[in-house]
């Protein structure tokens, strides 16, 4: 499963000086799903990694995610 690496995100959000709601019109989610994301509640998808990546201008996935075994989430 992948996640979102909230630390990783509001690092580069904060290096280019937007916000969570620019970045969710920039992907073309709600904020409230991107909150989600965010907080762990939900896996996006591969389109949504994608387009997430090209609005920060991130070229590594590894940069932003992280694989995670089902098994670890409490």
């Amino acid at each position: 499963m992948v996640r979102l690496d909230a630390a990783a995100l509001w690092d580069r959000l904060d290096l280019l000086g937007r916000s969570q709601n620019w970045l969710a019109g920039q992907v073309g989610v709600t904020p409230a799903y991107l909150s989600m994301l965010v907080n762990g509640g939900r896996s996006p998808s591969g389109r949504i990694r994608r387009r997430m990546q090209k609005a920060l201008g991130v070229t590594r996935s590894l940069q932003l995610f992280r694989t995670e075994d089902e098994h670890e989430r409490p």
